[in-house]
């Protein structure tokens, strides 16, 4: 009996082996990956990135035949470079027909792929791979088609990291350099040391933008919290609230809005007194703006003003920049028939318009209404960042449009409040409105923690992957701003990120995110570097023919900020900008300018990049011919103009500019002093070498002439002492100079005059 149990066990054993053997393949393609690799995410027209292709079969392949690939090129790129003759192109779609395959590891295959237009592509497609299996070993019986796609990725060729976009980028800004005043001798380049050296450098911005953009939802989150519209310094004041009641000596730093004046009439008295309130709400400025009441002692006539004080804010400036990119999406709404849809997101220690919604802003009425709701505003309570990105984000996602979506955050502080849970309760905003809202705010209030910023962090990390979320933190007076929070807000990556220590500069920096996420490219933050070799000094800098006086010279490098240059969607190419500089040679010999650069930073499509370019500037040779520039003397000095026959003159010459010797240390420069008569005088040097020879720490040189009248029949005679050339050993090399001797001494001719006389005792 146990036989027979064990011959069944074994005879259901083989059976079910023989099954198993049946539904198990001997080979089958396991994996198949697709993905593009590329230096950089952004790339100009022109350059190339590599797809490749890989797949890895498992067992011995005898199974695998007719192995496939095929794959629809974006039509921004276009193929350069196959692997071999078993690729083709149909179209746009790459063909790959009976590939190899290696039944002992991947098989890959590098296609290059070059950009030939503008754009972005944030979706690759689907890349597809075919092949046949056979159930046996015969590839030509029971033979099926298997098919395994894979979406294909983009990646970073260097660090491997996954990238979200591809942007072809079009524009550039060349520089160039070119020496203006060269002299040439023999195809050599040179100029002389008493010349200065004038470099112009151009740059020239090339290509354009012509794309046609989608619409944009655009939901701009605004703080307004308490620092928005603080000074350093408190004082006592009567407010009015929102609500029209009436605090008088409050203590605080806030800077009002508003400010309204009241006059008090007393009817049996005639005396009038006056008394000031300050309120940041519109209506109660309307209010009492010209109100007239009175009781049974007094009358009462009330004025409304604008606090002229409010206008340093933050929170006013902010409010221009808001007003004025509202306006520009509107203009920009129309005149390209685009449904471009924004909101406003007011959030202090809460949001305060959580129940607003995205508008099309073509619409006047909505322009307006957004504008109110920027003009209403006024800084008071917490930073609940992540409140505001909550709302932005409910805003966001009630569109379903094929749009592109950004939100735009501008805070003066750390996140202080954060939200948690989604319970509906009832909150009563700084304005005084009742309003719905969802979750309990919780955090320190006054100071950020951990919580907040890790919990704020997260939410931008999070929206990351649906929309563009670009920070503006204001690093001023009474703001609480931490850069590493927001460096790490930065390297998040999400959208455009700046820290400005100026809030007059708000304005420019939404219209520069602004035209990058309408498909312009923004160069900001633009410098032009050039490194000074020490025998150069700058002397003049002009740009597009304008003298600058606001340049940079420190430690032999110059730097001259520049102005934006925007390439603007669908309005051609920038013009040109030249930066002209004068420079002073110091010294001779050739002298290398080597490289000089442009930098900055470019916005496009809503991401910032760092960028450069640079240009070399060519040699010059700097030539000794005058050295009048180097070097410099007073006129001639005698210690006495009348001379007693056969007596001695001193004649005295002192050096005023001695810059030659800071050139060369061991210079010389020697003064041929010859005294000049029509004869009749002998003149007898005190010393035979000559003594007007000058060096770094010569100060004055004087000499001794004796003079002597010789015919016994004159009584007097002139003299004149004159310099008639001049000698110059510089850095080995003797330069005699023989004509314009009066450039050396101020332009004064380098002599002078002495009557020798006999006198006769009486």
């Amino acid at each position: 009996m146990k036989k027979r149990i064990i011959a069944l066990v074994l005879i259901l054993a083989v059976t079910l082996g023989v099954g198993l053997i049946r539904t198990t393949k001997a080979s089958e393609v396991k994996e198949f990956t697709a993905k593009v690799l590329t230096n950089s995410e952004l790339i100009k027209v022109g350059q190339e990135v590599e797809l490749q292709f890989s797949y890895d079969i498992s067992g011995n392949g005898e199974n695998i035949s007719n192995i496939g690939i095929t794959y629809t090129i974006p039509s921004n790129l276009q193929v350069t470079t196959l692997p071999d003759d078993k690729w083709s192109i149909v179209g746009n779609t790459l063909k790959g027909n009976n590939l190899n395959f290696n039944p002992r590891g991947k098989i890959e295959f590098v296609i290059k792929l070059k950009a030939i237009s503008t754009g972005k592509i944030d979706k690759f497609g689907t890349a597809q791979l075919k092949y046949n299996y056979n159930k046996g070993n015969d590839k030509t019986k029971d033979v099926v088609e298997e098919i395994l796609t894979n979406e294909v990725q983009l990646f970073n060729r260097l660090s491997s990291a996954p990238l979200n976009s591809l942007i072809i980028d079009p524009t550039n800004i060349n520089i160039e350099a070119n020496i203006k005043n060269k002299r040439t001798d023999n195809g050599r380049s040179f100029l002389y040391l008493d010349e200065p050296l004038e470099v112009e450098y151009k740059l020239t911005p090339q290509g354009e933008i012509n794309v046609e953009r989608k619409p944009v939802d655009i939901v701009l989150v605004v703080d307004t919290s308490g620092s928005m519209q603080l000074k350093n310094t408190y004082r006592k004041v009567n407010e009015i609230d929102f609500e029209g009641r009436i605090t008088n000596g409050l203590s605080t730093n806030h800077i009002y809005k508003y400010l309204i004046r009241e006059y008090k009439y007393s009817k049996i008295t005639g005396d009038v007194y006056s008394k000031v309130y300050f309120t940041d709400s519109q209506n109660i400025k309307d209010y009492y703006n010209n109100r007239e009441t009175a009781d049974f002692f007094y009358k009462y006539y009330y004025q409304s003003f604008d606090n002229q004080e409010y206008f340093n804010t933050k929170m006013y400036k902010t409010t221009l920049a808001a007003k004025n990119l509202l306006n520009k999406i509107y203009d920009e709404s129309i005149q390209n028939i685009k449904d471009d849809k924004v909101a406003v997101v007011d959030f202090d220690t809460r949001v305060n318009n959580p129940n607003d919604s995205l508008l099309s802003i073509n619409v006047t009425n909505n322009k307006n209404y957004l504008i109110q709701r920027v003009d209403r505003m006024y800084g008071n309570g917490g930073t609940n960042i992540h409140e505001g990105l909550l709302i932005a984000e409910k805003y966001l996602d009630s569109d379903n449009r094929d749009v592109e979506k950004h939100i735009i955050v501008l805070t003066d502080g750390m996140p202080t409040f954060y939200i948690e849970g989604s319970a509906k309760e009832s909150y009563k905003t700084k304005y005084g409105e009742i309003i719905d809202v969802y979750g309990k705010y919780l955090g320190p209030g006054s100071q950020p923690n951990d919580t907040t910023k890790n919990i704020t962090k997260n939410k931008v990390s999070e929206l990351k992957s649906k929309y563009k979320v670009h920070f503006i933190a204001l690093n001023t007076e009474a703001g609480d701003i931490d850069a590493s929070f927001f460096d790490e807000i930065k390297k998040i990556d999400a959208g455009i990120s700046e820290i400005i220590n100026n809030a007059d500069n708000l304005q420019n920096l939404f219209n520069q995110i602004y035209k990058s996420i309408t498909k312009s490219i923004v160069y900001t933050n633009l410098k032009f570097e050039q490194t000074i070799p020490s025998q150069l000094q700058v002397e003049e800098v002009y740009v597009d023919g304008n003298k600058i006086v606001n340049y940079q010279y420190v430690n032999g490098k110059l730097t001259v900020n520049l102005s934006d240059i925007v390439f603007e969607n669908k309005k051609g190419t920038p013009p040109p900008l030249t930066i002209n500089v004068k420079y002073k040679s110091l010294d001779t010999g050739v002298v290398s300018l080597n490289d000089a650069m442009i930098s900055g930073e470019k916005l496009v499509e809503g991401s910032k990049y760092d960028y450069t370019n640079s240009c070399r500037v060519e040699s010059i040779e700097i030539k000794p011919r005058d050295f009048y520039n180097y070097v410099n003397f007073n006129n001639i000095e005698v210690n006495r103009s009348l001379v007693p026959n056969n007596t001695f003159v001193t004649v005295n010459v002192d050096i005023t500019n001695k810059q030659l010797f800071n050139m060369d240390s061991n210079a010389r420069v020697e003064l041929i002093v010859t005294p000049l008569t029509d004869g009749g005088v002998e003149v007898i040097k005190d010393t035979q070498e000559n003594k007007f020879i000058y060096n770094g720490l010569t100060q004055s040189i004087s000499d001794r002439f004796r003079l002597r009248i010789t015919s016994e029949n004159v009584k007097e005679k002139q003299v004149t002492y004159r310099v008639t050339a001049i000698k110059v050993i510089y850095k080995g090399n003797e330069y005699n100079i023989n004509q314009d001797i009066d450039k050396y001494f101020g332009n004064n001719m380098p002599s002078i005059t002495v009557m020798v006389k006999k006198f006769t005792l009486r």
